[in-house]
């Protein structure tokens, strides 16, 4: 480093550091050597205590098994003796042959290798009995033993042990147990003997394990041997020439041990003795040196190679390591100087200490001119002060800095360069030198900028395309929409449906293209907020539905009980993905059925998994297709394109989409059989509760009867009744149901509720509806009928039947279930359903008052349209000078803004609009725009606004817009603002019905309210708040479409009502009188 450092200056400690390297190798070699010497010592001396104790342990076991035998002959021979003592006083007689046996029985509790040695001496020394089968004795004279003379000679003696001695029988080492047999007055009458041989010693021996080369022997007080393992019966008898045993033996301890070299076999043996308890008998255990301690050898063996292995490596490696070193050392400096960056080295305060030839080459400074200089020489005034401190402090925070800066050259010029600075510390975290790397980047700016004035370019140019095309599409669609909705002849219906159709796949193909554009730049917005599954799906079919609407496709949707609920994620980019999948299946599907499917699994993170299923009936993707379906611009086949149109990307977004959230999507496949593609996103639950609280027992008890002809329908229908608590009985045909259902009235047993499929073969739901109104038992069965076909066409017909709800296909799960409580009695008749025009989107119950600021006449008159549809009341500004001037005079709810607009956009106008004084100032603005490029929303958002649509304006999307902010649009009304009587919304109502029927509807409002209002008072006052909110809710949709709004929001609060302003009874009152307000209020002009 110090070379690196200063390339100048000669080098001269390189000696003194391989010297001092090569020392330190050798103290760290000599100190682990000297901690492997001390672990062999200590390994050693365990050992070796090892060894001793496992020894000791042996000699105590021995001691315990040969004290244990001789007491056990020592009982053998005191009962004996005393057995026997009559018969030596002559008391009693004995016949030999008689007493043999006695003690050949005796011999029984001997130990084995006593051999019948067992014998009864008399008071001369002669065996008068011994242990045998006969009475036959050799003749034996023991009176000149020493045992004898002994017992004799002590009356008081006991069991007495011999030295070993020789018997004269056959010559074998015995030792010899004697007991005296005294006579009533003490006197000696004789004695007991038995022998036991020292062999007996041997086999205890022989089961002790001592290791090959170990041994086991047993002498007595006189260093005789007795018995010895390894046998060696020559040495039986003499005595044990050992100094250390002798010395050992002559003290008073019981036990030791002492190490030298075997005698006998010269083995080297660490020997182990014990005097055996009461008895002159010392037992000696030898362990061979060479056997145990062979572990240890191998280890200090596998030390000293192991030693001497890593001195050579360490010190081969040092050497490799120096040559190394040099080398790079070399190597560096090369480097350094040939390397076309910048490289400057400075000290701690940023003198210059250094810097290579790209330095020189960049800055045009020789090497000698910067030496010792500050780097502020460098510095090009184009950063103030506190660039340099953010620098600096960034430094000694975190020891780098990387970023681009403006250097000045010395030749003045002033040049961007890209720098990456890095401290260099030693010990204790002191900075001694910076380090900088430098690239003068003067091209690549100018690249960049040329780069990013291309992309501009491009961006604008999109963004006005995007306008210039989506302006004349959002009239296109939005009239084409309106006058779909006025009266057509069948052939104009059909062209103004193409004209429909081919917008919106136009605008499908433009929104992929943005989308896809967005995707490759990496600035696809995702956000995370609270949204239910069950409103996303049931929005995504009610969107697709008109697409199937006609056609001999069935689509349904399923949601099970655990998928209700409020998650966390991005609800917009799951519709979209739904979308793209489920108008995929309406697209290649020609008749049969379409399902989606939902299901939620906890995650292992604590997440929750949603997976969605798509499947139809379709074409179905050929297995040629299948692996490059999800890639960009891919259709099956070209003949795809050409019958069904697309862009190609839409899977590919999918993909994504699915892949960006942190999920995965696929698909099964069968030609010709459908397709089944699904997906699953892990979500978050949130502790929000959902809009509409789910009960499991809604429809407990209730016996319904399903008759549909597709399986799917069956299924989906019977897992959603049944979810609800409901008893289910499906059937596939009319036939099979009325069958079953006369069956059941036969048996005493009845259906609640019948739900009908409309379009069935054989027979249709009409038919079976018209068999159970003519038959008495079934005629007031309650009948829901499902139908996909035009309901203005079919309602007639049904309301002749007295078919007691219609659900248009698909149906929500909402609907059927409100459907079916309706028909159970459960939920008040809806009267707002009574009212509501056939059409794909219900006319709101909330009306709003609502400016749209747009400049184009055309779009004024489609979002005018669109929202007078929904039955909300719109004004026009032609520009923003005039929003803010009507925004000024007026009261609006909302607030709908265009952003490209004359005199003042729609971005000044927000801003302006917010600087007003309050509540004008509050007022909910939406931006609408023909682009949708990135960063719009945001700027929309920035100015002020609250949410932005773009334009073509979808109605779904605009329906949702505004249920979204509708709440709070309407936070600032009060009644002195809210009319009693919309008179406006009563007289388009009025015209669209006929006077005949608006007067009928108002009539029966005004005749049930009185029922409907003593439900909400006994509801309140029995604790019922699940009859108060839906009797509410019903009373508030009817009053809203009937033209009474503020009767609409004072029955919406009962489902909001806090306790803190008064009993809710005390609300209710004030609804009726509000109701009597109400109607008085209404001019007899408008109802004719």
């Amino acid at each position: 480093m110090s070379r690196f450092l200063k390339p100048h200056q000669p080098i001269d400690n390189r000696y003194w550091l391989r010297t001092a390297t090569y020392v330190a190798a050798c103290l760290l070699l000599g100190g682990f050597g000297a901690l492997l010497s001390v672990d062999l010592v200590e390994s050693h001396r365990h050992e070796y205590e090892i060894v001793q104790r496992d020894s000791d342990n042996l000699s105590r076991v021995l001691e315990r098994q040969v004290v244990s035998a001789v007491e056990k002959i020592g009982i053998l021979l005191g009962e004996s003796a005393n057995d026997f003592a009559p018969v030596m006083n002559g008391t009693r007689r004995r016949d030999r042959l008689a007493a043999n046996l006695d003690l050949k029985r005796l011999m029984a509790f001997a130990p084995e290798a006593m051999e019948n040695s067992l014998r009864v001496v008399d008071v001369d020394g002669r065996v008068v009995f011994n242990a045998g089968n006969s009475d036959d004795l050799p003749v034996i004279d023991v009176s000149d033993r020493a045992y004898f003379q002994q017992q004799k000679a002590s009356p008081n003696i006991g069991l007495l042990v011999s030295e070993p001695i020789k018997a004269r029988i056959n010559d074998v080492w015995v030792v010899s147990l004697s007991q005296r047999i005294n006579g009533p007055d003490g006197r000696f009458l004789g004695l007991m003997q038995a022998a036991l041989p020292t062999h007996y010693f041997q086999n205890l021996f022989a089961e002790i394990d001592t290791g090959k080369l170990g041994s086991v022997a047993l002498i007595d007080s006189n260093l005789r041997l007795l018995a010895r393992y390894p046998a060696r019966p020559e040495l039986i008898g003499t005595t044990v020439n050992s100094e250390e045993l002798r010395a050992g033996l002559a003290g008073e301890q019981f036990s030791g041990s002492y190490e030298s070299d075997s005698r006998i076999d010269g083995v080297h043996r660490l020997f182990t003795y014990r005097k055996l308890d009461r008895l002159p008998y010392v037992v000696v255990i030898g362990r061979a040196q060479v056997e145990f301690m062979s572990g240890w050898r191998r280890k200090a063996v596998l030390y000293g190679v192991s030693y001497l292995g890593l001195s050579l490596a360490l010190l081969s490696f040092l050497y490799l390591l120096q040559r190394h070193t040099e080398e790079n050392r070399r190597l560096v400096n090369q480097v350094f100087d040939a390397t076309r960056e910048g490289i400057v080295v400075t000290d701690s305060e940023g003198r210059i200490v250094t810097a290579n030839a790209g330095f020189t080459a960049i800055t045009g400074y020789s090497r000698p001119e910067v030496i010792g200089q500050s780097t502020a020489i460098l510095r090009s005034g184009r950063h103030g002060a506190e660039f340099y401190q953010a620098l600096w402090d960034k430094l000694r925070r975190e020891g780098v800095w990387r970023g681009e800066i403006w250097n000045r050259r010395k030749s003045g010029e002033i040049y961007p360069q890209l720098l990456s600075i890095s401290a260099l510390r030693k010990r204790g975290d002191v900075v001694t030198h910076y380090i900088g790397v430098s690239s003068d980047i003067t091209e690549l700016h100018q690249a960049r900028l040329q780069a990013e004035a291309g992309n501009q370019a491009k961006s604008e140019f999109l963004a006005t395309m995007s306008h210039e095309i989506r302006t004349p599409m959002n009239g296109v669609i939005g009239m084409t929409g309106l006058l779909l909705d006025t009266r057509l002849t069948e052939e104009q219906r059909i062209f103004a449906q193409t004209i429909r159709d081919s917008s919106e796949s136009l605008l499908s193909v433009i929104n992929d293209i943005l989308d896809f554009s967005k995707m490759e730049a990496g600035k696809l917005d995702f956000e995370e907020t609270a949204f239910e599954i069950r409103p996303l799906l049931e929005g995504v079919i009610d969107i697709l539905s008109p697409r199937v609407r006609g056609r001999d496709i069935d689509l349904t949707c399923l949601i099970p009980p655990g998928a209700c609920g409020v998650f966390r994620g991005d609800p917009g980019r799951l519709r979209q993905v739904l979308l793209n999948l489920v108008g995929n299946a309406v697209k290649f599907t020609e008749r049969g059925t379409i399902s989606i499917v939902v299901a939620v699994s906890d995650a292992a993170d604590g997440r929750t998994l949603l997976t969605a299923t798509v499947a139809d009936s379709g074409i179905g993707i050929p297995d040629s297709a299948k692996p490059q379906l999800f890639d960009t611009f891919t259709q099956a086949d070209a003949s795809m394109a050409r019958r069904f149109g697309g862009s190609g990307l839409g899977l590919a977004i999918c993909k994504r989409i699915v892949d960006w959230m942190g999920g995965e999507i696929g698909f099964d496949s069968r030609e010709g059989e459908g397709s089944t593609f699904w997906f699953t996103v892990p979500l978050r639950r949130s502790d929000e509760l959902p809009s509409e609280a789910a009960s499991g027992i809604e429809l407990d008890g209730a016996r319904i009867l399903v008759v549909d002809d597709i399986p799917t329908n069956r299924d989906i229908l019977r897992q959603q009744l049944e979810g609800w608590g409901a008893l289910v009985t499906a059937f596939g045909s009319a036939p099979a149901a009325i069958e079953a259902v006369r069956n059941d009235v036969a048996a005493g047993d009845r259906f609640d509720v019948a739900i009908l499929d409309h379009l069935m073969p054989e027979m249709s739901g009409l038919d079976l509806a018209v068999l159970l109104r003519n038959d008495p038992a079934t005629a007031s069965l309650p009948v829901v009928m499902a139908t996909s076909a035009d309901l203005s066409a079919v309602r007639p017909q049904m309301e002749r039947l007295r078919i007691d709800e219609i659900l248009v296909k698909p149906v929500r799960q909402s609907a059927l279930l409100n459907a079916v409580l309706r028909c159970l009695g459960r939920l008040p008749p809806d009267t707002a359903q009574t009212i509501v025009p056939t059409t794909d989107f219900p006319i709101t119950t909330h009306p709003l008052r609502i400016l749209v600021a747009e400049d184009n006449a055309i779009n004024q008159q489609v979002a005018v349209g669109l929202l007078a549809k929904l039955g909300h009341r719109a004004d026009i500004a032609d520009d923003g000078a005039e929003a803010i001037e009507r925004v000024m005079a007026g009261e609006y709810d909302l607030v709908m803004m265009d952003m490209q607009m004359p005199r003042i956009d729609g971005l000044e106008a927000t801003r302006q609009i917010r600087a007003l004084p309050s509540p004008k100032a509050k007022v909910t603005i939406i931006a609408m725009t023909a682009n949708a490029m990135e960063g719009d929303r945001t700027t929309c958002l920035d100015a002020g606004m609250d949410d932005y649509i773009s334009k073509p304006i979808d109605l779904r999307r605009l329906i949702d817009m505004l249920t979204k902010w509708s709440d709070r649009a309407r936070t600032g009304r009060d009644d002195r603002t809210e009319a009693l009587v919309d008179l406006a919304a009563m007289s388009d109502l009025r015209n669209a019905l006929g006077v005949a029927s608006f007067q009928s509807l108002l009539d029966r409002f005004w005749s049930t309210l009185p029922a409907s209002l003593e439900q909400l008072r006994l509801a309140a006052t029995s604790g019922d708040p699940a009859t108060l909110n839906s009797t509410a809710h019903a009373l508030a949709g009817a009053a809203g479409n009937l033209g009474l709004p503020l009767l609409c929001r004072h029955l919406l609060g009962l489902e909001r009502h806090d306790p803190a302003d008064g009993p809710i009874i005390d609300a209710i009152e004030r609804i009726a009188a509000l109701a009597e307000q109400a109607r008085r209020a209404i001019p007899p002009s408008v109802v004719g």
